[in-house]
């Protein structure tokens, strides 16, 4: 009979996802049903369900030291029911539980792998049966600077495939969290690397590259896609299958809405909407079946004749007050982005040598990619990541000032100015 892990990457318990609109809550959604701890029951039920051998966190199990006293129930209860069950529980501690879980796990009755920043081996499965060995490091403290590979792994032979658990930033040699290089784990006996600390999964179901389980449920708008507890199976042979299971109660989403020669907004902004809340849940409707809310991060793309009048109606209103219940699950929006533009011809306008047909003529360089395009482009890099590398200058996701962002930053700016000059001359006329 084949042997099951559980595996399960950053849960951070006692934390709560962020951004979540106030409607969800006057929807009567609480937000700790579709947070980590809710997102570690399913987990927990799951391992029970399927009969696991064992169930194997990859770290940041507790989201900080001054959240231990909320992670500890959550985690308690868990790890009881799965021990009643005959399941063994194991961690690895990583950079925001590295002083914290080892304390709790004496309490809770998990086994810390690699405990003090060593490595250590734990044998799983019977004799006659398939087995594995749990190869595991624990962060000593909240940082560490140098490779935990540099100090070489202890003896791995023995019966069964090796999986390698680490808390780690992979490629990342300036990290004060653990930087481990890919070439480091290549060649060292182990069959299969279980990664935490980006919370983006990217271990992949078909091949058996190093890869991070990713967090078990999105912690906030930008941890889009599928999250949950992945199931590994060592079958007789001692072959491993992987699967990504999608047990997390919230899902994030992002879909561009096509509103190409919307006329009437009001009506037909919130029609384009809803569709796209509609549309995502069709995608994804075999995966949602766990999932209590789906927020949909959604832009705007398109040419809108309308488009003073589009501003106008989100500057008014606000679009993540939208929502429909479908199928048990709340759909939501979650932010709206306007990348839509006015719809103008910026070739009659680009005639003369006033203001708005200059502006047109770059606008027009911007959409033919041509060399004043190029050049406008690499003159507005430069600010752009000063700006973004400004201590104050806040935004959900990292910037990246690579040229299509820029293009289309440039040319979103270069509309509403163009029709800013337009309206002010209509105006005087």
């Amino acid at each position: 009979m084949p042997l099951r892990i559980l595996c399960v990457g950053d849960m951070h318990l006692g934390r709560l996802p962020a951004r979540l609109p106030a409607s969800l809550v006057e929807a009567r959604l609480d937000p700790r049903e579709l947070g980590p701890a809710a997102a570690w029951r399913s987990t927990v039920d799951q391992a029970c369900a399927l009969g696991v051998d064992a169930v194997v966190l990859a770290g940041d199990v507790v989201d900080s030291a001054n959240r231990r006293f909320e992670a500890f129930g959550p985690l308690q209860r868990g790890v009881q029911r799965l021990l009643d069950h005959g399941i063994q529980v194991h961690a690895v501690s990583g950079n925001h539980d590295g002083d914290t879980l080892p304390r709790l796990a004496a309490e809770a009755g998990l086994q810390i792998l690699g405990p003090g920043g060593t490595w250590t081996v734990h044998a799983l499965g019977a004799a006659g049966g398939p087995q594995v060995r749990l190869l595991g490091w624990s962060f000593p403290s909240s940082s560490v600077r140098t490779s935990p590979l540099a100090q070489g792994l202890p003896d791995l032979s023995g019966a069964g495939p090796v999986l390698g658990v680490l808390h780690c930033d992979l490629d990342q040699p300036d990290s004060p969290y653990a930087p481990v290089r890919s070439t480091e784990l290549a060649g060292r006996g182990v069959a299969q690397w279980l990664l935490g600390h980006v919370h983006k999964p990217t271990l992949s179901e078909g091949d058996t590259d190093p890869g991070y389980l990713g967090s078990l449920v999105g912690l906030d708008p930008s941890e889009t896609g599928l999250h949950g507890p992945w199931l590994v199976t060592v079958e007789n042979d001692g072959s491993l299958r992987k699967r990504h299971l999608p047990l997390a109660p919230l899902r994030w989403e992002r879909r561009d809405v096509p509103v190409d020669g919307l006329q009437d907004v009001r009506a037909g902004l919130a029609e384009h909407l809803l569709a796209a809340l509609r549309s995502c849940q069709a995608e994804l409707a075999s995966e949602l079946e766990q999932v209590r809310a789906l927020g949909c991060r959604l832009r705007l793309t398109g040419r809108v004749p309308a488009h003073r009048e589009l501003l106008r109606t989100l500057a008014a209103e606000d679009p993540t007050a939208l929502q429909l219940e479908s199928g048990g699950t709340l759909l939501f929006v979650a932010d709206l982005e306007d990348a839509s533009v006015p719809a103008r011809d910026l070739r009659l306008l680009a005639r003369g040598d006033e203001p708005p047909a200059l502006l047109a003529s770059d606008l027009l360089a911007l959409e033919a990619r041509d060399e004043r395009g190029e050049e406008l482009i690499a003159a507005a890099r430069v600010p752009l990541e000063q700006r973004a590398a400004e201590p104050n200058f806040v935004i959900l996701e990292p910037f990246e000032a690579a040229d299509e962002t820029v293009r289309e930053l440039l040319l979103k700016a270069g509309y509403e100015a163009l029709d800013e000059l337009l309206a002010q001359r209509e105006g005087e006329a």
